[in-house]
């Protein structure tokens, strides 16, 4: 089995700023999907 690594900043420099990431949503609280709940939000109902 191979396994692909990806450098670091191919896509983002850090997380949230990766387009189709959710790590924005948990950096910023917005959610641009209009979709996304916390799921320790989702955990405790």
């Amino acid at each position: 089995m191979e396994i692909l690594l990806i450098p670091k900043g191919i896509f983002a420099d850090e997380p949230q700023d990766y387009k189709y990431s959710s790590a924005r949503f948990y950096h910023t609280g917005v959610d641009e999907f209009g979709f996304l709940e916390n799921y320790m939000d989702v955990l405790n109902d």
